[in-house]
């Protein structure tokens, strides 16, 4: 197509760059805009077919000088997109690193750590994919062993930061006197006095029965009167 053939044009006699040299001033910022909205187009989901293509795409564009413009547009594209599009765009990684291999394992290695910890769902329905995703890359060896630590020590460092930010808000709540947390997708459960229904006035008893006249006497007894 048009756009691939433009990734791939727009490199000639470019000068290869090391994996740690500065990021934005040196790219193709066309590169990376017609790279990404490839992703955009065609990864909403994760579907074999594109990811096969768009890998093949890398590994051309690894020959042509274009691999930096590539691995930064997916990641940016890891950072910016939700759900099943932001899956396929790490399955597209997974594709690249497993498949082409050699400056893209260097290059994604950089950066996964953080990439992994701020970007794969550890809640909801893909958490068990991200979690085969980590468990085949160390198992395979497809990254370095400390590339593996370090997820391990971002992974602690951020739940270390989120035990901090919940133990705040629960003494700021503690100091104001409010004890009764709200769950951001509930924001009406606990609802305040005011806000509850006035309830009918309710009615004075009804007035106890009269009491029964009193019964007749007999007629007295004519032979025991005095």
């Amino acid at each position: 197509s048009n756009v691939l053939q433009t990734v791939l044009a727009k490199a000639k006699g470019k000068k290869k760059e090391g994996v740690g040299a500065s990021v934005e001033k040196l790219l193709d910022k066309e590169v990376v805009k017609e790279y990404y909205q490839a992703m955009e187009r065609d990864l909403t989901w994760p579907s074999t077919v594109h990811t096969a293509r768009l890998t093949e795409v890398a590994k051309d564009a690894l020959q042509k000088g274009d691999a930096r413009e590539v691995a930064y547009a997916i990641e940016r594209r890891i950072k910016q997109s939700t759900g099943d599009a932001k899956l396929a765009a790490w399955y597209l990684l997974d594709s690249i690193v497993k498949n082409v291999k050699g400056y893209y394992v260097e290059r994604f290695a950089l950066n996964l750590p953080s990439l992994a910890c701020r970007n794969m769902q550890i809640t909801g329905a893909n958490q068990e994919k991200y979690a085969k995703l980590l468990r085949t890359w160390a198992e395979n060896s497809v990254f370095p062993a400390e590339v593996f630590q370090k997820i391990k020590e971002e992974a602690a460092k951020a739940a270390q930061a989120e035990k901090e930010k919940t133990e705040r808000k629960r003494q700021t709540q503690a100091e104001s006197g409010s004890s009764t947390v709200v769950h951001p997708a509930e924001p009406y459960k606990h609802a305040t006095a005011m806000d509850k229904p006035v309830s009918p006035p309710v009615p004075p008893p009804a007035p106890p029965p009269p009491p029964p006249p009193p019964k007749a006497k007999a007629d007295a007894d004519p032979d025991v009167l005095p």
